[in-house]
């Protein structure tokens, strides 16, 4: 399906490259490139970090999507994204080459995935929309500079307990090994957009409009710890360019 990108409800973002690992973070394994690159933003309930720039996204040659600034970044990003959140459960990898090839001949080369998709979730497909979605790039053969990849951090659920436990918080350990796992699903060394993809704190969902207060809990991860976990990756970033121009 296609939907207007939620890029547009973002106001700022920041661009990680961390190298070997997000730097800072507490880990469970090492990463796989010295060159990724994440722009973290959260959900609908945004939590902003501070903006850096970006390289400048141009759209393929012949598009017909008009292409915005993602918040105060240079990021320029389409303002359609076809999400993958059926793939591996309601589509088969056939049925989804075949979706993103025409995604792509129409100028829509943006894509969102999640680690815990697809829906329904469950522990035997998860994180297969993300590996169907690395698979089809590689064997079209599409540079890595062509496509922009959004992924998502799976927010407190203790349902799934797959992905790391529950997950029951996003704190800094669980952004760093999340980006870990969808960089190895995916097949590439970096990432364009990270999204936090539901709070750790109550908020409305699903339908509910009004604020619950009863249902608010404690122990939530403080926003100052999730941003400081992007922020360490971003000064490692500019600590690592520094040392390569040097080199």
């Amino acid at each position: 399906m296609l939907y207007a990108s939620k890029c547009n409800l973002a106001r700022q973002a920041c661009v990680l490259r961390p190298t070997q690992r997000a730097v800072g973070l507490p880990h469970h394994h090492v990463s796989r490139s010295s060159s990724r690159r994440v722009s973290g933003t959260t959900g609908q309930h945004r939590q902003h970090a501070p903006a850096v720039c970006a390289p400048e996204f141009q759209a393929p040659e012949g598009s017909r999507v008009h292409v915005r600034r993602l918040g105060r970044t240079e990021l320029q990003v389409p303002v359609l994204c076809f999400g993958t959140m059926l793939f591996g459960e309601g589509n088969s990898y056939e049925e989804a080459c075949l979706l993103l090839d025409k995604c792509m001949a129409s100028g829509v080369n943006f894509f969102d995935s999640a680690e815990m998709y697809p829906v329904p979730q469950r522990a035997e497909t998860a994180g297969m929309s993300e590996r169907l979605l690395g698979q089809w790039m590689k064997d079209r053969k599409h540079p890595r500079h062509s496509v922009l990849i959004s992924s998502k951090v799976c927010g407190p659920s203790g349902q799934m307990e797959w992905i790391r436990g529950g997950p029951h918080k996003v704190d800094a350990a669980n952004i760093s090994a999340a980006i870990d796992g969808s960089l190895q699903r995916l097949g590439t060394d970096y990432i364009d957009i990270v999204s936090i993809h539901w709070p750790d704190r109550y908020i409305p969902m699903f339908g509910d409009v009004d604020y619950d207060p009863r249902q608010a809990f404690s122990g939530a991860v403080p926003l100052e710890e999730q941003l400081e976990a992007l922020g360490h990756a971003k000064r490692n970033l500019s600590a690592t360019q520094s040392t390569n121009q040097r080199v």
